[in-house]
């Protein structure tokens, strides 16, 4: 597994690596989106309050979320990173074929969460599973920068998907519920997304992410 270098990710590395480790625990039981904030960290400050909706634990009530708190040092492109992503990609390639992706654990829990809530898994992909999708047909991963990049990496490596966020510029408390008609977010790169009956986190202001 590779580990962020010193001053990626100021956190401890053995901390890192036990998330993960118990990340991979969780795996088998629950459907986890693991969501994680970067920014300055206070010491002694408490972690960014995040609950799940009663109405999403009562559609979804496997569902588990795994957060990371990590003051980061963004960077265009790390090598070592990338010598890690593309290791990953050639054992997925290796291991799933494009016909089975649905029958992959915990790209199918992540399936049966969304039509539990009310949305089409076959039309609107998991971010985890449009991952490998794109992997498995030839399309290979963007090279954004080393935030993104390791979000996608610990989404390949755990099959499951990853949202990365700036604590600057969100207002907790933060609730994981489902998204309504009514409410929209911009997204990167695209128009206006319709979150309706999608996973959805909202802070104060509104809806940022899903």
């Amino acid at each position: 597994m590779w580990v962020p270098p010193s001053g990626l990710l100021q956190d401890s590395k053995d901390e890192t690596q036990k998330l993960l480790i118990e990340t991979g625990r969780w795996l088998n039981a629950k459907v986890l989106l693991f969501f994680s904030f970067f920014g300055t960290i206070e010491k002694n400050k408490p972690m960014t309050e995040v609950s799940i909706s009663e109405q999403l634990k009562s559609a979804a009530p496997n569902l588990a979320l795994g957060i990371v708190s990590a003051s980061v040092s963004v960077s265009q492109h790390d090598d070592l990173l990338w010598r890690e992503i593309d290791e990953r990609i050639e054992k997925i390639t290796s291991e799933i074929t494009l016909d089975a992706v649905g029958d992959v654990p915990q790209l199918k829990a992540l399936r049966d969460a969304y039509k539990s809530i009310g949305k089409d898994p076959l039309r609107y992909r998991g971010s985890a599973e449009a991952l490998v999708r794109r992997i498995l047909q030839g399309k290979g991963l963007y090279k954004v920068n080393t935030v993104v990049d390791i979000n996608n990496l610990v989404s390949l490596e755990t099959l499951q998907s990853v949202g990365s966020y700036d604590l600057s510029k969100l207002k907790p408390p933060i609730v994981f519920g489902i998204g309504t008609s009514k409410e929209s977010y911009k997204g990167i790169g695209k128009e206006t997304i319709n979150i309706a009956k999608l996973p959805v986190f909202t802070d104060t202001i509104g809806p940022f992410g899903s």
